[in-house]
């Protein structure tokens, strides 16, 4: 009858239309990516304890809202650049003064260096700080470790694209972990799978990246996962 023969050429259909796009994932419309060969990371607030105000240190400088910083300093000129510079060397020297290592870090470092997997830092602080960290974690085989000082600066993805290159990966195949809004825009540009590492002030930033964390020792067990890409047509 044509009952039965509608029934199953719908169901025939669907499976079809299932196979294709898994509806039954909560990770529908995403692609999906078979292993993790790299890791980059943010550093202030990532792998460290958030130790500067970067609020009230724009409030020092007289940015914007809206205005990047960095891009802020840029457009400054003579002893107006120089006193920007100084106040913004004063909060990262007392970031340093300050610096607490992120929970965790040693085991996800031991981790990726037991499953030879390589990581970098991609950071908008200074190479002095970047220094500093690496004395304080004495964690000292970084594959690239990117101040400032490589430009242009996130959340351009050039940084995060220079460090798949040396790494000779595709970008899907690297984890780009970081706790800000630069971070993840870095990373979805580039092409990484997005880690935000929540902390009490970036909870609104969560359904930008790819998967959230509260902890640096989770994103172990994100590694030993299929990992998915969300689609940016979503």
């Amino acid at each position: 009858s044509f009952l039965p023969f509608f029934l199953s050429s719908f169901c025939l259909k669907f499976l079809l239309i299932h196979e294709k796009t898994n509806l039954f994932s909560p990770h529908f419309y995403m692609s999906k990516v078979s292993r993790i060969r790299g890791c980059i990371f943010d550093m202030d607030g990532t792998l460290t304890i958030p130790a500067i105000d970067f609020g009230l240190m724009r409030q020092s400088l007289g940015v914007p809202i809206g205005v990047d910083t960095l891009v802020f300093l840029e457009g400054l000129e003579g002893q107006e650049r120089q006193k920007a510079e100084e106040i913004i060397h004063h909060y990262e020297r007392e970031g340093r003064k300050n610096l607490e290592l992120q929970p965790g870090l040693e085991t996800l470092f031991s981790f990726l260096t037991q499953e030879n997997i390589p990581y970098s830092i991609l950071t908008r602080n200074s190479q002095e700080a970047i220094d500093h960290f690496i004395s304080v974690s004495k964690i000292t085989d970084f594959r690239y470790a990117l101040s400032r000082d490589f430009v242009p600066v996130k959340p351009s993805p050039d940084g995060a694209l220079h460090i798949c290159r040396g790494y000779n990966i595709e970008p899907q195949e690297c984890l780009f972990v970081g706790d800000g809004k630069d971070d993840i825009a870095a990373g979805k540009a580039a092409g990484n799978i997005t880690v935000l590492l929540l902390n009490d002030k970036n909870h609104n930033l969560s359904e930008l990246a790819d998967y959230s964390v509260t902890h640096l020792a989770e994103v172990i067990d994100l590694i030993k996962t299929e990992l998915v890409q969300k689609d940016e047509a979503m």
